[in-house]
């Protein structure tokens, strides 16, 4: 009973701790995005890619005077603006913030959320291929993601997953079968042998060793 009563109050203090992180996160693109339509003249709204480019790049401004004292909230914005960079087609300035991300993210006391961000950086380079950099990340991150919460975990599964698909973009097709069937027998333990999840790592691996050399005479 005294374990349960103390993995409910770590759990409430999780949340609690998550939901002031995304109030101070959502705080701050709230501020950021209302300030800087508040001052454009409405023939620039037409510019769509060069005004989000404008307002990203005046977030970063403000990103690097504000949540100075919250290195978790601080890189959970960098990575959003990453991935809002990437999608905008900057492909250099997503790259420097998700290496911002990634330094700030060592002063993190959080181990779960180091873990978490960690993940969420590696795909970031993902979407930017540079699959080389998320691979060192992952592999950075697997030993302790796994000492945290074994195989039978989604995060878990899903940093396999992406280990296979980093593989998978760099022709690394061995390795890649190897990451992908580790997710798979987590997922059928955890989810099934017929779960979604389950179906489309077994496609992958289908589709890895289909693209595999074949060994020599």
């Amino acid at each position: 009973a005294e374990h349960q009563r103390d993995l409910a109050q770590r759990q409430r203090a999780e949340a609690e701790a998550e939901a002031a992180r995304a109030e101070n996160v959502r705080g701050f693109f709230t501020r950021l995005f209302y300030d800087e339509r508040s001052i454009r003249s409405s023939q620039d709204i037409g510019e769509d890619r060069s005004m989000v480019l404008s307002m990203l790049d005046a977030g970063i401004r403000k990103l690097d005077t504000q949540l100075t004292d919250y290195p978790t909230d601080q890189a959970t914005v960098r990575l959003a603006m990453a991935s809002f960079y990437a999608t905008a087609g900057d492909l250099e300035a997503s790259r420097i913030q998700l290496e911002t991300a990634v330094e700030t993210l060592q002063q993190t006391t959080d181990p779960e959320e180091r873990r978490l961000l960690m993940l969420r950086a590696g795909y970031g380079y993902q979407k930017i291929d540079n699959h080389s950099e998320a691979l060192r990340l992952y592999l950075e991150l697997l030993p302790d993601q796994r000492a945290a919460s074994g195989d039978e975990n989604e995060r878990t599964i899903r940093l396999l997953k992406f280990m296979g698909d980093a593989h998978a973009a760099l022709n690394h097709h061995g390795e890649s079968i190897v990451h992908y069937d580790a997710a798979l027998k987590g997922a059928q333990r955890l989810h099934g042998p017929e779960s979604e999840q389950t179906r489309l790592l077994r496609r992958q691996i289908e589709e890895a060793r289909t693209r595999a050399p074949r060994p020599g005479p």
